[in-house]
């Protein structure tokens, strides 16, 4: 089980390094552009997908915008992982 769970921790430390390098890039043209690719890459397969498949937990979906989707999700696997941490 361990071994599954520190899974669920590095896809959420994959996703925030690949959101941070989204952030700090000059290669969008605007804010929302930013946040949609955000928002498909943590609903991705590779993302929320895989982490879901290995640990379930709840969120709420604001849907409203790209970045208030991306970020609720966001929030809730941070929160989750806090909380796997402790057992590890």
């Amino acid at each position: 089980m361990n071994n599954k769970l520190q899974e669920f921790v590095d896809i959420n430390e994959e996703m925030h390094r690949v959101i941070n390098r989204v952030l700090e890039s000059d290669a969008y043209e605007d804010d929302d552009e930013r946040w949609k690719f955000i928002y498909d890459y943590v609903f991705s397969d590779h993302c929320s997908h895989a982490a879901r498949e290995i640990h379930r937990f709840d969120w709420c979906d604001p849907d409203t915008t790209y970045e208030e989707d991306a970020n609720a999700f966001i929030y809730a696997f941070d929160r989750e992982c806090e909380k796997i941490r402790t057992l590890l």
